[in-house]
């Protein structure tokens, strides 16, 4: 039985195996996503594993809202507070705002459609931090310079907006 307490971490290794199986299971039941590998960078091994299981059911004319979806799975129904999704969206954000300019484009459009503009024009990052996120920050950036600038709404949307939507609308749980 998956439960929140039997990750499905356990089950799963990510590697590129089970990564390009994953991806041609998503193209051939929602088409062509000409980001799927920039989406694919964002799961762990519970978002794939979870992909698998949930992708059969969905039917969407907007396939990037499948990947907001299974991350927010697995971030409120698969994880203990130990074990947050890595990468992990709410902590890059709480890092604060990258001098980058693309990374601080990034940073204000997805702080805009997860927050509703809450958090718009938020704190600089701090070079140095001590809360032991600093790996996660760095992983999180390494995906976020890889979106076109041209495609960052899409990501901003895919990972902020479908986050914000499915915890105002309280989703019932996948796994009970």
């Amino acid at each position: 039985m998956l439960t929140a307490t039997r990750p499905l971490a356990d089950l799963c290794k990510l590697d590129e195996l089970t990564r390009r199986r994953l991806g041609r299971q998503i193209e051939a039941r929602l088409g062509p996503i000409p980001l799927l590998d920039l989406h694919l960078d964002v799961f762990d091994p519970r978002g794939t594993r979870y992909a698998e299981l949930a992708l059969p059911a969905w039917d969407s004319a907007i396939p990037d809202a499948f990947f907001g979806l299974v991350r927010h799975v697995v971030r409120t129904q698969l994880s203990v507070p130990s074990e947050a999704p890595d990468p992990d969206v709410e902590t890059w954000l709480a890092a604060g705002r990258p001098a980058d300019p693309h990374l601080g484009a990034a940073w204000d459009q997805l702080a805009e459609q997860r927050y509703a503009g809450a958090t718009a024009s938020g704190p600089h990052r701090l070079a140095s931090r001590d809360d032991g996120s600093g790996p996660r920050v760095a992983r999180m950036d390494r995906i976020v310079r890889a979106w076109p600038a041209d495609q960052l709404f899409v990501f901003a949307v895919t990972y902020g907006a479908v986050e914000r939507l499915a915890e105002q609308n309280a989703l019932p749980p996948c796994f009970p």
